[in-house]
């Protein structure tokens, strides 16, 4: 069964004479939304006091890092308009490879000013509605300080077993702090529908050796292969001779479809 969450936001929004095609993404609310969790999105605008030949569009932006000073992805839900009054429901805009790239989400508008002639205005009330996938879990590694000694990958697990099924997608924040002498950390999983027998470990994402805050570019599939439990931790290693050292924290995000 979908999940849908409903949010309704409200504004001001205006167009520049100096900005024809488009004024920009206007914020609604400082409020991130996760956006590892959805799907799709379709809205509702009522437009009310427009003044001039303003046009807008419900927009998404969505953010990997918030913090990093990055260029934000967008997704318009539905097309420019300068319609007012209550607006018609638009259709449902697929927008999960571009929240699964991401980490989380603001709700707002883009405008323009169709004929660029004069600065446009006005108030919109926007009824959203988001649909997120059905299963969405997340489970944090505490910081761990881990050393390696051998070039080959360690795998050291971290959580308790958890559901296989739960883990249709998954994907991870990594922090690598302090690292020392060609240290490296890559997330890895177990699989096993015995726990006191599980199987090999499989690593995922990219390996990191800088310190510093990893996000992930999107989920991956594990190989699940119809077992019962999984599992996540650290393959660790130096990528040269010698004794390395780091410490590591990390987030896994878990969905079902």
């Amino acid at each position: 069964m979908a999940r849908i969450v409903r949010f309704t936001v409200r504004g001001q929004v205006s167009a520049n004479v100096e900005d024809p095609s488009s004024n920009g993404f206007t914020r609604a609310s400082p409020q991130a939304l996760p956006s590892g969790p959805i799907k799709q999105a379709r809205v509702r605008n009522r437009v009310t006091n427009l003044i001039g030949n303003l046009e807008l569009v419900a927009m998404m932006e969505f953010w990997g890092n918030p913090d990093s000073g990055e260029t934000p992805d967008t997704a318009e839900i539905g097309s420019f308009s300068n319609a007012t009054g209550a607006l018609a429901p638009t259709s449902w805009v697929d927008v999960s490879t571009t929240a699964d790239d991401n980490q989380v989400a603001f709700l707002g508008w883009d405008t323009r000013n169709s004929s660029g002639t004069s600065v446009s205005t006005a108030e919109v009330q926007t009824d959203w509605e988001i649909e997120l996938y059905e299963g969405h879990r997340v489970v944090e590694l505490a910081w761990r300080q881990f050393i390696a000694g051998s070039t080959s990958q360690i795998f050291y697990p971290i959580t308790d077993w958890l559901p296989a099924d739960d883990a249709e997608m998954v994907r991870a924040v990594l922090e690598l702090a302090s690292p020392v002498a060609d240290f490296e950390v890559q997330m890895g999983y177990q699989i096993t529908n015995n726990k006191a027998s599980p199987g090999s470990a499989t690593a995922f994402g990219s390996a990191f050796t800088t310190a510093g805050m990893n996000f992930p570019a999107g989920y991956v599939a594990p190989s699940v292969d119809g077992k019962l439990y999984i599992r996540f931790g650290y393959f660790v290693r130096v990528t040269s001779a010698g004794t390395g050292l780091g410490g590591v924290w990390s987030k896994v995000e878990m969905v079902r479809n």
